[in-house]
């Protein structure tokens, strides 16, 4: 019934090398003639050989055999080597991030691409810890579905600092004899849960979005 985001984000410090999500900490020197308009066929050419550092959420096995999987598809096709760095709770990533920024390491850090929630995101943003924007630089960015709210994440403006990379659903399943007219939206469930006196809990929808930046 309901579809969220999943959304990635790159690191901002990943200074002139971040112009991709290939951009690796330990060759930021070979990128640094990188721009938004640079071809993407030179974007890949640059990215071979390099390392990504993406900071995930490493408690689902599912997750860490697709990022396996798609670790293998990266080296196989572009050369890039892809490090699943396993966190607990991305807000560590966010305070890596912070506290390096704060020391004056503005390159060359240990965060490359993050896979972010909508709180984190905020932080991180107003943080200025995002690099971008860079999705509409993105050869998949065309067939990213618009009528999504990508624009948006825990009501914060994206501003094109983080990509979708998934969607999650909310299935609801009701009796047909009881309930003839089901809700659509998380707006129509909590009028329908009033109506009937029901308990019900759901997360705020508003306010989730996962992502990589």
């Amino acid at each position: 019934m309901k579809n969220t985001l999943i959304r990635l984000a790159l690191a901002s410090h990943l200074a002139l090398a971040a112009h991709t999500a290939w951009a690796a900490e330990d060759v930021a020197t070979t990128t640094a003639s990188l721009s938004p308009s640079t071809p993407w066929a030179e974007i890949e050419k640059q990215a071979y050989g390099q390392t990504v550092y993406f900071n995930a959420w490493g408690g689902s096995q599912e997750i860490n055999d697709y990022l396996r999987w798609a670790g293998r598809q990266l080296k196989s096709q572009y050369g890039v080597n892809l490090k699943h760095v396993k966190v607990a709770d991305i807000a560590e990533t966010s305070q890596r991030l912070l506290a390096e920024k704060t020391a004056g390491k503005n390159s060359g850090g240990s965060v490359d691409l993050v896979w972010i929630n909508g709180e984190n995101f905020r932080s991180m943003k107003h943080s200025h810890l995002l690099y971008g924007p860079f999705v509409e630089n993105l050869p998949n960015w065309q067939y990213v579905d618009k009528s999504l709210p990508i624009d948006r994440d825990f009501t914060e403006p994206t501003e094109g600092l983080e990509a979708p990379w998934g969607v999650g659903q909310l299935v609801f399943i009701h009796d047909t004899e009881t309930l003839k007219n089901p809700p659509h939206s998380f707006a129509e469930l909590l009028d329908v849960a009033k109506a009937i006196r029901a308990k019900s809990a759901t997360h705020n929808h508003r306010n989730f979005m996962a992502a990589v930046s």
